[in-house]
């Protein structure tokens, strides 16, 4: 039996001395904010990039920017990388809302890096967290 694709990035992660976030396709489908499923295994990572195979799987580690690894390997940090994927303009009201149903500790964690986050992703993560009304 082969390792499931976590194991094996977190094998990597702990080789490289890295840390680990999925990847924003992965993450708005694990909070409920997608229903597509990813076709690919990718792990967002502060390390290098790379691609590892382990018999019939293959597990894409793609090197992110200080953005996406803010919160690594948090309910949080996915939050952030799932908004960053689905854009602003999907990032509606209602899409918020539903965010912020899931999080409810994690909304801590995203107030404290929200000074960090650019523009829009900024303003989106205010309205997570219940400090404003969604700007279209």
């Amino acid at each position: 039996m082969w390792p499931s694709a976590d194991a094996v990035a977190q094998a990597v992660a702990k080789q490289t001395d890295s840390h680990l976030q999925p990847s924003g396709a992965s993450a708005a489908n694990a909070l409920g904010l997608s229903t597509q499923v990813p076709a690919q295994v990718v792990y967002l990572t502060d390390g290098p990039s790379r691609n590892v195979r382990v018999g019939n799987l293959m597990v894409r580690l793609k090197h992110a920017g200080r953005v996406d690894m803010l919160l690594p390997q948090s309910r949080a940090g996915m939050a952030i990388v799932a908004l960053r994927h689905l854009g602003r303009d999907a990032a509606s009201t209602s899409v918020l809302q539903r965010l912020a149903a899931t999080l409810d500790s994690a909304k801590k964690q995203l107030a404290r890096v929200r000074r960090q986050l650019p523009g829009w992703l900024g303003s989106a993560v205010d309205v997570v967290i219940g400090g404003a009304e969604a700007h279209a």
